[in-house]
């Protein structure tokens, strides 16, 4: 049982059953207890569904502004900066793989894990952000759309 305590607002997912909590600041059950994983609210969606279809991942990031000019920082600029954009990105646990992949993203293999990512393009703070919300948009309708992993793993023995 989770106790209640106040914790860093956020979106935490569940690491069994995938349910998203988003916590606003007031008194919560304890998202912190080792049950519950904190995670982007852009893509928890996209992570639910490929989690609970038996696309286990282990890491994800819905994307960022990269290098030393983040938002979070203040230090984005919009007056010529040749810095660009960012990356969405998910990462599966060993033994993972896709019958195919998300529109516009591409896929590497890091220690014998699958990662698929979008990068982004842009130095334009609003145009990064509407193409990030577009892309997680994307993401999900790939997502649904997918079959179950453990139907692909029975078609192939």
């Amino acid at each position: 049982m989770a106790t209640w305590k106040h914790i860093e607002m956020g979106t935490y997912m569940h690491k069994e059953t995938f349910d998203i909590y988003i916590v606003t600041g007031d008194s919560h059950p304890d998202y912190t207890d080792g049950d519950y994983f904190q995670i982007d609210e852009l893509i928890a969606l996209p992570v639910q569904v490929l989690n609970r279809k038996g696309y286990r991942t282990e890491m994800c990031c819905s994307g960022h502004l990269t290098g030393s000019h983040t938002i979070a920082k203040g230090l984005f600029k919009l007056d010529g900066d040749t810095s660009r954009g960012g990356r969405s990105s998910i990462r599966f646990k060993k033994g993972i793989s896709l019958p195919s992949l998300p529109p516009g993203f591409m896929d590497s293999n890091h220690d014998n894990s699958l990662i698929i990512s979008h990068s982004y393009n842009t130095n334009d703070i609003y145009g990064l952000l509407h193409e990030n919300l577009k892309t997680m948009e994307r993401l999900y309708k790939w997502a649904l759309e997918l079959p179950d992993f453990n139907d692909i793993e029975k078609d192939i023995e």
